[in-house]
């Protein structure tokens, strides 16, 4: 895939999370409109007839606050959801993602690299040069086992090996930051919406990163949601009541259920050693690269944009 065959300018853009993180910070520092709490943290929810109370803890002070609409949007491992009873549905994929920055010898002039491997996929996504050393973020998917032995490599075995797994497109990898590993499952909240409250990101659905789909899909969410808020203002309608919230799920659950199915099963599909599935894999790309339709739906899928 390109931009130059797809028509736009850019398939996608690689922010560093600090960058992201400080630009955001900066805009609800200058918003005049929102009253901004920190360091804070919600101890319980509850519900009101009229929407939720929280307990907050600000800076060692205790207090409450109540909403017509809380988002929760706390990650994937959300105390506040279990709290709530809100149960997650979760199927375990058996692999770590071991994350870490990479230097290499080649300049990656934009250019974002996915392999899929039998092991599972690996990318090396393109950073800003640092000390003039051009960089990389990997995301290296890997079983438990091997995981666990790959961050505990002196890095230059991990180097040569993750050399031996990518190939030389990059030139030789000469130097690697400190490694992450965690480990990937499907997550997937059985409540995303209760009067006066929606899940919103990770825990509401947590993807396998297997071509960047979870916070795409999430900021399509946030943006409907947004949209269906100023809707309901504009009607007089309270943020947090059920109607509103229900018109948001209708717009958002399809997209949600083919981003998570095609992040599912291009997991599995990547990952098998069955002679069917393998074939069918090779058929597929075949196809995706021969036919123009099959191209731009797949690379509309694949820059976040959603299929339909």
């Amino acid at each position: 895939m390109d931009a130059a065959r797809a028509g736009v300018d850019a398939l996608g853009h690689v922010v560093e999370n600090r960058h992201l993180g400080k630009l955001l910070l900066h805009a609800l520092q200058q918003s005049d409109d929102i009253d901004f709490l920190c360091p804070a943290r919600t101890q319980q929810i509850c519900h009101r007839p009229d929407g939720m109370r929280l307990s907050l803890n600000t800076a060692g002070r205790e207090q409450e606050l109540d909403a017509a609409l809380v988002v929760l949007a706390d990650g994937g491992k959300s105390d506040l959801c279990r709290q709530l009873g809100i149960g997650i549905d979760r199927q375990a994929y058996g692999q770590q993602a071991l994350i870490a920055n990479v230097a290499f010898r080649k300049a990656h002039e934009g250019v974002a690299f996915e392999r899929f491997t039998d092991q599972g996929p690996m990318a090396v996504l393109p950073l800003s040069d640092l000390a003039g050393a051009h960089r990389g973020a990997l995301i290296w998917t890997q079983p438990d086992r091997q995981a666990e032995a790959m961050l505990a490599m002196p890095d230059e075995a991990f180097l040569q090996a993750l050399q031996d797994r990518f190939g030389y497109r990059l030139g030789v990898f000469s130097r690697v930051g400190q490694r992450h590993a965690f480990p990937l499952s499907l997550d997937v909240a059985r409540e995303q919406l209760r009067p006066g409250l929606v899940l919103l990101g990770n825990v509401a659905h947590t993807l396998h990163p297997v071509a960047g789909q979870g916070l795409n899909l999430a900021l399509r969410d946030a943006r409907t949601l947004a949209r269906c808020i100023a809707q309901g203002h504009r009607e007089g309608v309270s943020p947090g009541e059920m109607g509103l919230l229900q018109s948001y799920m209708s717009q958002r659950q399809r997209d949600q259920d083919l981003t998570i199915a095609f992040s599912h099963h291009v997991t599995g599909l990547f990952t098998t050693s069955n002679p069917l599935q393998v074939w069918t894999r090779k058929f597929g790309l075949f196809s995706i690269d021969l036919l123009p339709p099959a191209r731009q739906l797949f690379t509309r899928q694949a820059m976040g944009l959603g299929s339909f």
